[in-house]
């Protein structure tokens, strides 16, 4: 299951992540350094860490990516049809990198 994580203290738009979470069936990690009321539902889970500058933004960062991304070049991503870019005029030769 996804998770959406919100930094409950800074977020002005909570309810609507609520919403969007519900419908896309994410759960729902609101972090803040204190209570906030929020609605009861079982996809939303409270998380209150220690007061302090964003101590909510790093609880969120050490946990909202369990595994490294994958890299993707721009080649590997671009359609078969595409050639990769080249400057026009060439440093070295003097001229265009076509002639």
């Amino acid at each position: 299951m996804h998770t959406l994580f919100i930094d409950a203290d800074a977020c002005p738009v909570k309810e609507e992540c609520f919403r969007v979470a519900e419908r896309v069936g994410f759960k729902a990690m609101v972090v803040s350094n204190g209570w906030i009321n929020t609605r009861r539902a079982p996809f939303i889970e409270q998380v209150v860490v220690e007061a302090g500058p964003d101590v909510a933004d790093d609880w969120i960062a050490e946990r909202g990516w369990p595994r490294p991304a994958r890299r993707r070049s721009a080649r590997a991503t671009a359609p078969p049809s595409c050639r990769p870019w080249t400057a026009p005029w060439s440093w070295r030769s003097g001229r265009g990198a076509r002639g």
